[in-house]
């Protein structure tokens, strides 16, 4: 199910332009496919110490639309977290970390330091 949530929400991100202003019918539509979405990995993750997060914009809606997972009571302006993103183009989407880039903080990476042991 969640793969089919998905291609719709590629299909629909490829026929709209950029930008959007956030309280047009383009964003609308978007919202409801990724509360979609959202809802599709709440039932997955049902652990309550994560939330999860959409795209959402002030003036105009977000270029690059994404889900994030985040730990509870956390925002998505303040910290690392699980995002999916959606490619631009609708070609796809790319799960990886994100960090907000307002509030850039420095993170150690914990790979640094690891040695491999042969």
């Amino acid at each position: 199910m969640i793969y089919s949530i998905l291609n719709e929400v590629c299909k629909y991100r490829a026929s709209i332009p950029d930008p959007i202003v956030s309280s047009s019918d383009f964003a609308k539509n978007a919202k409801i496919l990724l509360n979609k979405l959202k809802n599709e990995l709440e039932s997955i993750v049902s652990d309550s110490q994560f939330s999860i997060k959409i795209s959402s914009g002030v003036g105009n809606f977000p270029i690059v639309w994404h889900v994030c997972l985040l730990p509870k009571g956390q925002k998505v302006s303040n910290g690392i977290y699980v995002a999916i993103c959606i490619d631009k183009n609708g070609r796809g989407a790319v799960i990886g970390c994100g960090e907000s880039k307002t509030t850039l903080k420095v993170y150690q990476l914990l790979l640094e330091k690891t040695k491999i042991v042969n």
